[in-house]
C-alpha cells in the first residue's frame, strides 16, 4: 500500500470526512510539493525526517486537531495566514462579505474589522484595496498577535490592530464600513459542533448564548455612534437567524437599508445596513 494511501486509510478510521484531500494536503506540505503532484505522479521516498513529520503530523490530526492548527496556517482569499490555538480559523464563507466590501467600497474610505482574530478580513480587505484604510480589533491578546504576525508578512501598511471589546476603545473614531464576524453560534449548536472545533478553537469567538445574537446585540447598540453618515455595515450570522438578525438591526431604529444577504452556497449568512 502506498504511502497516500496508509495515511488515508488512518484517517478515515479516525472519523476524518475528507480524509483523502486531508492527507494530499499533508503529503503536499512534507513534500513541498504542489498538491497537483501529489495527486499525478508517484510519491518519492520520503526521507527519516519527513517520515518523523508525517507520523507527528497524522498522529495529531487522529486525536482530531484541526489541519489548520497543525500545518500553522490557513488559506483565505489569497492570503495565507498563520493560525494555530486561541485564534478562529476562518472560513471561506467569510470571502464573500470581504469580496462585497472590496467591490463597493470608495477610494480612501475607512473600514473596520470587529473582532478580527487572525486578521483574515482586514488583511484581505487591506491587500485587495491598498487604498483603504482598515482598522482591525479584537480582545484577544493571542488572536491580535496571530493578526499582527500576519500583517508583517505581508507589510500591509494600510492595516492598524487596536485591542478593544467591541468598540470601547475606538472612543470618537467613525468609519465608512464596519464589517463583522463576531460570534453567532448558539448554546445548543456548540455542543454539536465537531470535536475539532469543540476541543480546539476558541469557544469565545463561536459562542453567543442562547439564540447566538449576544455579541451582535452589545455590538450594535453602539455601531450607529462609530459610522459616518450613510454608513454601511455587513454582519456575518448562521443561517437560521436571519429573520430574528433583520429584526435587530431594523428595531435599532437608525438604519435606513437592512437587509439579507447570502453566500456562495445560496444560504442567509450576513445583514447589510446602511445608516441614515
Amino acid at each position: 500500500m502506498s504511502v497516500l494511501n496508509k495515511v488515508v486509510l488512518r484517517l478515515k478510521n479516525s472519523g476524518v470526512l475528507s480524509a483523502q484531500v486531508e492527507a494530499e494536503i499533508i503529503l503536499s506540505e512534507i513534500l513541498n510539493k504542489p498538491l497537483l503532484d501529489i495527486r499525478a505522479f508517484p510519491l518519492p521516498k520520503l526521507t527519516n525526517k519527513e517520515q518523523l513529520l508525517l507520523k507527528t503530523f497524522v498522529s495529531r490530526r487522529e486525536n482530531h486537531e484541526p489541519l489548520q492548527y497543525i500545518l500553522g496556517h490557513a488559506w483565505f482569499m489569497n492570503l495565507c495566514l498563520e493560525v494555530g490555538p486561541g485564534v478562529l480559523i476562518p472560513r471561506p464563507e467569510t470571502e464573500t462579505a470581504v469580496e462585497f466590501v472590496c467591490a463597493r467600497a470608495k477610494a480612501d474610505e475607512c473600514i473596520c474589522d470587529l473582532g478580527t482574530g487572525s486578521g483574515a478580513i482586514a488583511l484581505s480587505i487591506g491587500f485587495e484595496r491598498p487604498d483603504l484604510a482598515v482598522t482591525a480589533v479584537d480582545n484577544s491578546e493571542v488572536a491580535l498577535q496571530y493578526a499582527m504576525n500576519n500583517r508583517n508578512k505581508y507589510k500591509l501598511q494600510n492595516v492598524t490592530i487596536i485591542k478593544s471589546d467591541l468598540f470601547t476603545e475606538l472612543s470618537n473614531q467613525r468609519f465608512d464600513w464596519v464589517i463583522a464576524n463576531l460570534p453567532y453560534v448558539t448554546d445548543e449548536e456548540y455542543k454539536a459542533l465537531p470535536v475539532e472545533v469543540l476541543q480546539h478553537e476558541p469557544e469565545s469567538a463561536l459562542r453567543a448564548g442562547v439564540d447566538g445574537l449576544d455579541v451582535i446585540r452589545v455590538a450594535l447598540t453602539s455601531l450607529p455612534l462609530h459610522l459616518n453618515p450613510g454608513g454601511k455595515a455587513i454582519f456575518e450570522i448562521g443561517e437560521l437567524q436571519g429573520k430574528k438578525a433583520k429584526e435587530l438591526f431594523q428595531t435599532n431604529g437608525n438604519f435606513k437599508t437592512v437587509e439579507l444577504m447570502p453566500d456562495l452556497a445560496d444560504r442567509i449568512r450576513f445583514v447589510y445596513a446602511e445608516l441614515n
